[in-house]
């Protein structure tokens, strides 16, 4: 079977995410940002999409308008952190299509100078996790994934892509 992990990173975290998936389906990986791929090509693909104020990319809306033999999705948010089903309500079942697997996982954060986020970005980051209470050290690289949801969302891919 022939997999593409297909993503759209603003910070990374779901790049990161991507590829640690298509290592352990050994599948091919790409960016919708740099690359068009030909979907056709796979048998199963697995979308990630990073979510910045509420919303997915152009890019990705409009990379997910193709037709897939098989699809997956997960998102990377700050909602996922607090509630997973909230934001598979919020951001993926909107997008309105059959998807095999679909998941949520929770986000990076990071305050420290190398971060891709702005000024401004971190200010409403900032305010945003002080109104939710998300635990958060506003001097440092804050990594609120579970990586053991990126592992059973795998496993699961494995049983249905079989």
């Amino acid at each position: 079977m022939k997999i593409l992990i297909a993503h759209a990173s603003r910070y990374g975290n779901c790049e990161e995410v991507s590829k640690y998936i298509a290592k352990k389906l050994k599948a091919d990986v790409i960016n919708i940002e740099k690359e068009n791929p030909n979907v056709e090509n796979y048998d199963l693909v697995v979308f990630g999409a990073g979510i910045k104020i509420g919303r997915i990319t152009k890019k990705s809306r409009k990379f997910l308008e193709n037709d897939f033999k098989n699809i997956a999705i997960f998102v990377t948010c700050g909602e996922a952190y607090r509630d997973e089903k909230k934001a598979i309500s919020e951001y993926i079942d909107p997008i309105g299509k059959k998807f095999i697997a679909k998941a949520a996982f929770g986000p990076v954060f990071d305050f420290t100078k190398n971060s891709k986020m702005n000024f401004i970005e971190k200010f409403i980051v900032r305010k945003i996790n002080e109104k939710e209470g998300t635990p958060l050290d506003y001097s440092k690289y804050n990594d609120l994934r579970d990586w053991k949801k990126i592992d059973n969302f795998i496993s699961n891919l494995k049983k249905v892509s079989i």
